[in-house]
């Protein structure tokens, strides 16, 4: 690649084209901005106590850096993507090569931005490269789920390195382990972590395009493929079935497929309950390598399962591809009326989403915390209460018609997420089920039932633009 070229490249990071329509540059403003309001009360505790306290008292500055990690490192993952993906973009000479440099620059530059405020800790220099690389893998695959024309072993062995790194990421005692880890084994993350980003950030057009037609071809016959009869495969039949079973008032009619809810209520709860206990089975076990048993690393495991659900409950919002064709069916009459189905079932989806939570942090408060039944029943109601209210959030820029665009939107979505995740970590889990998280459950139920009623006027006031295929990569 020619170093001009790149140079070239790198000017798109500086501009306003990195800034329009970047999805999730307004989160990682966000908690760019925590990160630097918390930092004095980091180095305090670091002064009072050495630079392992710092992990283990689950300070406000780590969390709110663990989060930037991986969305500074998307945001530059989706500009990337976005140019490299155009359709013009294979046949302009060095364009590919160039993008590629200038990412893989950007994003060493990322991971020395993201090292330096523990470096300023006193903690250690490659322990805290290693950590940062750990969330900018789960960052940089942030910016296309689309076929990139990587061969099959390739793609694999990507896939099965990635996975680690993805449940690590929510471990909170990975944090400690990692970065005060042997020399050796901090070494070996970091490398491991930089080939999966530069190997993953490879792009090889004509090859992409013969994925996806096959891709299609393959879901076309399995479509048509009838499933071979056999005790196995009734057995799973049947457990597909139970999974996706839901009671007939909870059934709605044609909708997007991004309100449809692939399974019921009872395999979103097994769902909740298996997500949550993988993530405590890792932590128990990184527990066990780093001789940690504090059990408020264990309770700060259960927040971040139970709040995943609010990440995929706002995208209806964002991807409108399929509204205009639905609507056009006339099955719901005028705009309002379709408006106010889809957030109908949107209410369903949450509903089926806290209630699922709630009972797994229920049962998490009876077995870990020893909470008093009736205390536990409460904690439970009011996780559910917490995540069916902050579920709406995404819809709070039809207010201003979505100024913005869909970053905006992006950003309370994520917003959400944080603040679901501190309320049930600092107001239920680890200090007790404190009083002041009961008023703030009930306010943001109301505050989002009210919200359907606004939302629905405002969406039907909305434009519906179709989308094009090039417009949705």
């Amino acid at each position: 690649m020619k170093p001009r070229l790149v140079g070239v490249a790198l000017r798109n990071y500086w501009r306003p084209v990195f800034v329009r329509e970047n999805p999730l540059l307004f989160s990682a403003l966000m908690f760019l901005a925590g990160c630097a309001v918390s930092y004095h009360g980091g180095l305090v505790t670091v002064q009072e106590h050495g630079v392992r306290a710092l992990f283990h008292q689950r300070s406000a500055f780590i969390m709110f850096w663990w989060f930037l990690t991986f969305m500074l490192t998307g945001c530059y993952a989706r500009q990337y993507w976005r140019q490299i993906t155009a359709g013009l973009a294979a046949i302009v000479p060095g364009f590919l090569a160039a993008e590629y440099g200038a990412i893989l620059l950007m994003f060493a530059l990322v991971l020395l931005v993201l090292a330096t405020p523990f470096w300023g800790l006193g903690a250690p220099v490659l322990g805290s490269l290693a950590l940062a690389s750990i969330g900018m893998v789960v960052g940089g695959t942030a910016g296309t789920s689309a076929p990139t024309g990587q061969s099959r072993p390739i793609r694999a062995l990507i896939g099965l390195a990635i996975l680690p790194f993805m449940v690590l990421a929510y471990m909170p005692r990975v944090f400690l382990v990692v970065i005060f880890a042997p020399q050796l084994m901090v070494a070996l993350i970091l490398l491991v972590a930089i080939g999966i980003i530069v190997v993953g950030l490879r792009y090889f057009p004509a090859q992409a395009l013969l994925q996806t037609d096959a891709l299609e071809v393959t879901l076309d016959r399995r479509a048509t493929r009838a499933a071979p009869v056999s005790v196995l495969s009734a057995i799973f039949a049947a457990v597909g079935q139970l999974i996706r079973w839901q009671p007939r008032f909870m059934k709605t009619d044609p909708l997007p497929e991004t309100l449809q809810m692939q399974v019921g209520p009872l395999g979103s709860l097994m769902g909740q309950m298996l997500l949550t206990s993988l993530m405590l089975g890792f932590d128990a076990l990184f527990g066990s390598i780093s001789d940690t048993t504090e059990r408020h690393f264990l309770l700060g495991v259960l927040p971040q399962s139970l709040v995943f659900g609010l990440m995929a409950s706002g995208r209806w919002l964002l991807n409108r591809s399929e509204w205009p064709l639905l609507f056009m069916g006339g099955r719901y009459g005028g705009r309002l009326g379709f408006a106010r189905a889809m957030f109908r079932a949107h209410r369903r989806n949450a509903t089926q989403m806290a209630t699922s939570a709630g009972l797994v942090g229920m049962a998490m408060l009876l077995l870990l915390t020893r909470m008093e039944w009736a205390w536990s029943i409460l904690g439970g109601l009011v996780i559910a209460g917490l995540l069916f209210g902050l579920s709406y959030a995404t819809a709070i820029p039809l207010f201003w018609r979505e100024f913005g665009g869909k970053g905006i939107s992006v950003f309370f979505q994520v917003a959400s997420f944080a603040a679901g995740t501190f309320s049930l970590e600092f107001g239920i889990f680890i200090h007790g089920l404190q009083l002041v998280v009961l008023p703030l459950a009930v306010l943001v139920v109301v505050l989002g039932l009210a919200m359907e009623r606004i939302g629905a006027r405002r969406l039907a006031a909305m434009d519906w633009p179709l989308e094009t295929d090039a417009g949705m990569v």
